[in-house]
């Protein structure tokens, strides 16, 4: 049973005044901390960014930046600047320097049940974190209503019917240094605030292959710009295609797109094996089994590269699946019929390569697929 809609609040209007500098501008692997908060919630109907508009990178019409009163108000002033925008009856809320919240998404969406308030995912000290968590927002509006001048987001659950979503993924776990974002692999080193962090890369020619008919591209920017839209900000072709029609007043289509990145062979450089999520060598027989590829997929969203609304919508559905059914992902080669298998979470590879991935990275013997509980 697939979930019902939901809107999300990313709260983004902080000082940053632990950090030094703008830490939501932090890039990693060339995403910002910023653009990782948005990729996960990007099932969302309608995402409402609290905060500073960056002054680069194209976003979907579903994204809309709106800032709190007075600024820097705190998250529950926040929370109120983006309540005219929600239309769904569950509302995500997630603070913006949480690199690692993606997973969570879907299974606090999953808890929240006809008789909770709120689902709210409880820390590894047990501490819940109001600002990760899916709200009814009939429930949100009531209490942002209320709350006085400066409320701690803690208000937020005063009183509410909580089912607790325990942080498996470390997803709680939010950067407030400068060592706190190097220790994650970010880059801290900037000087600008968000607006001016993240410029185009330079342009360069695209050369058409010898006899090959081009239709018009004079409207679709050259490979290094295309390159950055899918690889960093993670854009789908169709958005690609919708943000320059309407920059330039003229239709691009999602074909001239495509071609385009296949000429500048982007596709060949973002077509990586993601050996994290795929860890075996999977026979050819095998290779389009339901779990490979949501296993494929779940590499690309992890490598920063966001696949169109509706791909997102069911991987996110597989991995509410495997969490709810409490099942991981093994493979037997060997097997005659099916090399993939739904088995006990119980299996599940613990090495830290590995973290988050729903997998058992050793191969099934095929006299072991019986043995195994398989769900």
């Amino acid at each position: 049973m697939s979930l019902p809609p939901y809107d999300a609040i990313v709260l983004a209007g902080g000082r940053s005044s632990r950090a030094g500098s703008d830490k939501l501008a932090w890039t990693r692997d060339h995403a910002t901390l910023l653009e990782l908060a948005i990729r996960a919630v990007n099932s969302a109907a309608r995402i409402v960014v609290v905060g500073p508009e960056p002054g680069s990178g194209r976003y979907s019409s579903r994204i809309v930046f709106r800032r709190e009163h007075p600024p820097f108000g705190g998250p529950v002033a926040a929370i109120a600047a983006a309540l005219d925008d929600l239309t769904n009856d569950v509302t995500l809320v997630i603070a913006g320097d949480l690199p690692a919240a993606r997973p969570a998404i879907a299974a606090l969406r999953s808890a929240l049940d006809q008789a909770a308030d709120v689902a709210v995912l409880r820390d590894a000290e047990g501490v819940r974190q109001p600002l990760l968590a899916a709200y009814r927002t009939t429930w949100l509006r009531e209490q942002v209503a209320h709350a006085p001048a400066g409320a701690a987001a803690r208000s937020l659950l005063s009183g509410a019917r909580c089912v607790e979503v325990e942080d498996v993924w470390s997803a709680a776990q939010d950067i407030d240094t400068a060592a706190d974002g190097q220790a994650l692999g970010f880059r801290t080193a900037i000087t600008t605030t968000r607006s001016g962090t993240a410029p185009m890369p330079p342009r360069e020619p695209i050369d058409p292959p010898s006899g090959l008919q081009v239709p018009p591209l004079s409207d679709v920017p050259p490979g290094a710009e295309l390159e950055y839209m899918v690889v960093q900000l993670g854009m789908s072709y169709d958005e690609i295609a919708e943000a320059l029609t309407e920059a330039t007043g003229r239709p691009v289509s999602r074909r001239s797109v495509s071609l385009a990145l296949s000429i500048a062979e982007v596709t060949k450089r973002t077509g990586r094996r993601y050996r994290y999520c795929v860890p075996w060598r999977v026979r050819e027989k095998h290779s389009t089994e339901y779990p490979v590829r949501m296993l494929r997929l779940l590499g690309r969203r992890l490598d920063g590269n966001i696949v169109d609304d509706s791909t997102e919508e069911r991987l996110d559905q597989w991995l509410e699946m495997l969490w709810r059914e409490h099942v991981v992902v093994a493979y037997c080669p060997e097997h005659l019929f099916r090399g993939f298998h739904y088995i006990d979470e119980k299996y599940r590879t613990m090495n830290p390569d590995y973290d988050g991935i729903p997998l058992r990275v050793q191969e099934l013997w095929e006299d072991e697929v019986g043995d195994l509980p398989e769900r």
